[in-house]
């Protein structure tokens, strides 16, 4: 393997080509995924790529950014990175790579958001041992998935007591009494409105109140908007919409990508909350993806209660932080396996009691 490191948005955008030779699993695999996430919300670090070609084909990428201080971090951020996996063609090629990012010996190493189990872990702790690295290994999030596979009937079935609400009877008022109209797991006909709208719905609820919607930043519009358009010119890009009375009101953005349907952003009108429009919207959306026979409708994001009403299985995602050798990299290994779960635990501790106090 000869290994070259990809350190500039250039090289990295000429990237593509030989990226798309490998094989990506997940649509966060793909270079036009990290590529649009790295235009948005790379203003602060500098790529990092590490790469490992037998002659002129690529056989493994470690998709790292390198921050001020010289950290080599994965380039993901919890916010908008479903998913982080250094990507190759076998373990040996992965291999040559984790051995060139630790031997470039930073101060720190970070892999956020890793499916647990994922073989890049062993690879990269077998890594850090052999350069004398001190490493944490810590549990991430957790991301629910609708297994859709199956026979629905089993599954409403199984799920339907966890539901909360009656939503079938919600579905029938809506499309009875609001003039209710569901499009599900469409191409967009006119993208551009449809986004604009779809994003509107998004931040006029909690979500634009907690600053967590699409427009809350430039950024995250910047995005949203891109990833958008690069599925919809792959063929890729779904959407989902429950209409009521002529207006949305619940709005999905989607990847369909290799039998699965990954949702990546969604929202409702609070304005038809009593009739649970995102939830509603969900249910269908499930039945539908029973009847194209798709494998999965995958969440993504964390475990909200409103996802774990229909899941069946779940991702568990990991993250793993490795200290060179030194004083440097001993004091941050101290701070990140010791004193900061201390101080968390703390910190949690004294919440609980104040909250007992005040009850």
């Amino acid at each position: 393997m000869t290994v070259r490191w990809i350190e500039d948005q250039s090289s990295f955008e000429a990237l593509g080509d030989a990226w798309d030779g490998l094989d990506a699993p997940l649509p966060f695999d793909l270079h036009v995924w990290y590529l649009t996430w790295w235009r948005a919300f790379g203003t602060n670090a500098e790529p990092a790529l590490c790469t490992a070609w037998d002659g002129d084909r690529l056989q493994a990428v470690v998709p790292l950014m390198k921050d001020g201080h010289g950290h080599l971090l994965a380039m993901a951020n919890d916010a908008h990175s479903p998913v982080f996996r250094p990507i190759s063609t076998g373990t040996a090629e992965l291999q040559s790579a984790a051995r060139a990012v630790v031997g470039r010996r930073p101060a720190k190493i970070a892999l956020h958001l890793v499916p647990k189990g994922d073989p890049s872990l062993a690879v990269f702790e077998n890594a850090f041992e052999k350069g004398f690295f001190r490493f944490v290994r810590k549990e991430d999030k957790v991301s629910p998935i609708v297994e859709t596979d199956g026979d629905f009937a089993a599954w409403r079935s199984e799920s339907k007591s966890r539901w909360g609400a009656p939503l079938e009877r919600f579905r029938r008022k809506a499309q009875r009494e609001r003039s209710g109209e569901l499009l599900l797991i469409e191409p967009p006909r006119r993208l551009g409105e449809e986004l604009a709208e779809g994003f509107a719905v998004e931040a006029s609820g909690w979500k634009g109140r907690d600053g967590s919607a699409v427009l809350s930043a430039p950024d995250t519009e910047r995005f949203y908007t891109e990833i958008a358009h690069e599925f919809h010119a792959r063929g890729e890009l779904r959407l989902n919409k429950l209409m009521l009375d002529g207006r949305l009101a619940a709005f999905d953005l989607c990847v369909l990508y290799r039998g699965t349907l990954y949702l990546l952003k969604t929202g409702f009108d609070e304005t038809f909350r009593r009739l649970a429009p995102g939830l509603v919207l969900r249910l269908s959306v499930i039945e539908r993806c029973f009847e194209l026979g798709l494998n999965a409708h995958d969440l993504l994001g964390r475990d909200d209660e409103w996802k774990l009403k229909f899941a069946t299985t779940e991702r568990r995602l990991v993250s793993l932080q490795a200290f060179s050798p030194g004083v440097r990299g001993a004091a941050n290994y101290v701070w990140q396996s010791t004193v900061k779960p201390a101080l968390k635990r703390s910190y949690v501790r004294v919440r609980r009691e104040r909250s007992s106090s005040l009850d």
